[in-house]
């Protein structure tokens, strides 16, 4: 089996089309149980700072905003690179899974949108922030994992499809 890899690499997708929907599912929960960790370490150093200074807070909010936007308008720029093959038949699901969340926990952009990004929910008036981070963060990784789920279980249909289709099989 072989998954389509391209500059940035989508594992939770690519493991579906390769491998079936159990990877695709295994790596999704990693890319999952990624967010989580970084919604815990964001809300840690983001308390500690709105401890210290509601001004550093307040430009980390307004330096995130700018942030997010410059994001924002990257990807709308961005071209592809193509597309190159990955043999990944033999790995098993925890490895899928483990890559899932090394990838997203390794990325510094996402260390960066997860510091950007919480803030601009928080008020540094609140008395609970911190249980405000963690709940937004952890709503954001569920709904990242029923996005991916969503997206493994359709993407798996569609590669069945055209495994099946003879004119698209054909040579």
């Amino acid at each position: 089996m072989f998954i389509v890899n391209t500059r940035k690499t989508i594992s939770y997708l690519s493991r579906s089309i390769s491998n079936g929907r159990p990877s695709g599912f295994a790596a999704s929960a990693g890319v999952a149980t990624g967010a989580l960790v970084h919604t815990i370490f964001s809300t840690i150093g983001l308390s500690i700072i709105l401890g210290q200074s509601v001004v550093l807070f307040t430009a980390i909010k307004i330096v995130g905003g700018l942030y997010l936007i410059y994001l924002g308008i990257n990807a709308l720029l961005k071209k592809g690179d193509g597309i190159s093959l990955k043999n990944t038949a033999n790995e098993t699901l925890k490895k899928h899974y483990m890559q899932g969340v090394i990838t997203n926990i390794a990325k510094p952009k996402n260390i960066l949108f997860y510091l950007s990004f919480l803030p601009q929910f928080a008020s540094a008036s609140g008395q609970s922030v911190s249980m405000s981070f963690l709940l937004l963060g952890a709503t954001f990784a569920t709904i990242v994992l029923l996005w991916y789920m969503f997206a493994t279980y359709f993407s798996t249909l569609a590669t069945k499809t055209l495994k099946d289709n003879k004119k698209f099989n054909s040579k």
